[in-house]
């Protein structure tokens, strides 16, 4: 399996710089707005170029590899991949209302789980607590809603989406491997080259090209599907996916439930998350993108010890990983609030 895995990673990789370098060429603009880290329109839609790369990854993989397995379910995915990067694309290009753009992912998000399958149950240490198919394969849906959104309002520093994701789709593929999951290490694997291949455009003090919801949604979407994948082969596995992003999942629900205790709307733009804090306290979008890929990189090193010890399979295990996130998201807060104030008085 690993002379397959890197060549259609090189396939991913090659592309993804190509198209992504093509896209900045084409100059679609994206102006600021309300959650934007930055003053001025800068090309956008990059994300192409990571689309582009999973989608030659999986045409190398069905040319030169007619026997691998997975191949009916990358198809599958790979439809409602492209459903999900041309919506990206309308709002990159046109603004599709909010709304609508949810809904929308609502569907596509519940489409998936059938074609990657639900778990069986849930993971309890040397037991597996079964769930009925209609319980579990809603929670599939809300996963795959929730981790594509997750991803979507996280991208907004240069370098900060791609290169945790990157890291968090690279652990999935080092942790398929380990658990010979061959599906879910192609597809995971494909899909961190690409981002890689993007990355040397956007992870910079200036970014040269932006990835657009076309990237973002489209990269939740395939890390989401692997993850559902994964955890669907092996039940015991499950908690890999959500413990691989939890800082982003971490931020992005702790901000709801800031802003919506503060009777704000949820659904308008804004710059409440921990990352915009960060910059609007001077900190370098290159920063922040280091500081997340730190985290990422602990989160993939906790997940692999976790399934070569076993401690995956439990419940308590997650539990204790959500509950350090948001401890850890509520004390950065306070001390940069505490911070900002010390300094206004001085």
């Amino acid at each position: 399996m690993s002379f397959m895995l890197g060549h259609i990673m090189a396939f991913a990789f090659l592309v993804s710089l190509t198209v992504s370098g093509f896209m900045r060429a084409l100059n679609i603009t994206d102006s600021p707005n309300a959650r934007s880290s930055h003053t001025a329109p800068t090309p956008t839609a990059g994300g192409l170029g990571i689309v582009a790369g999973l989608a030659a990854a999986l045409i190398a993989l069905r040319l030169f590899y007619p026997g691998a397995e997975g191949l009916p379910l990358y198809a599958g995915l790979a439809g409602l991949g492209l459903l999900i990067a041309a919506l990206g694309f309308l709002d990159d290009r046109f603004i599709v209302p909010t709304k609508l753009k949810f809904v929308l992912i609502g569907l596509i998000a519940a489409a998936t789980p059938a074609i990657t399958g639900v778990p069986a149950g849930l993971p309890g240490g040397t037991t597996l607590l079964p769930l009925p198919y209609s319980v579990s394969y809603a929670g599939a849906a809300l996963w795959m809603f929730t981790v594509i959104n997750a991803v979507n309002f996280m991208d907004g520093a240069n370098g900060l989406m791609g290169l945790f994701m990157m890291i968090a789709s690279a652990g999935l593929c080092v942790a398929s491997v380990m658990t010979g999951n061959t599906e879910t290490a192609l597809l995971s694997g494909a899909l961190a080259a690409g981002l890689a291949g993007f990355l040397p455009y956007n992870a910079r003090r200036k970014a040269v090209i932006f990835c657009g919801d076309t990237g973002a949604l489209f990269t939740g979407f395939i890390f989401a599907a692997a993850a559902l994948r994964y955890g669907q082969g092996d039940s015991r596995l499950l908690y890999a996916g959500p413990i691989l992003i939890m800082p982003f999942l971490v931020d992005v629900l702790c901000t709801i439930i800031l802003r919506a205790s503060r009777g704000e709307n949820i659904l308008e733009a804004h710059r409440s998350h921990l990352y915009h804090i960060m910059l609007l306290r001077g900190a370098s979008h290159m920063r922040v993108a280091f500081v997340y890929a730190l985290w990422a990189v602990m989160m993939g090193l906790l997940t692999l010890i976790g399934i070569a010890t076993g401690l995956i399979t439990l419940m308590t295990f997650l539990l204790l990983v959500v509950i350090f996130g948001c401890w850890r998201w509520v004390r950065a807060r306070r001390q940069m609030e505490e911070r900002f104030t010390l300094g206004r008085r001085n």
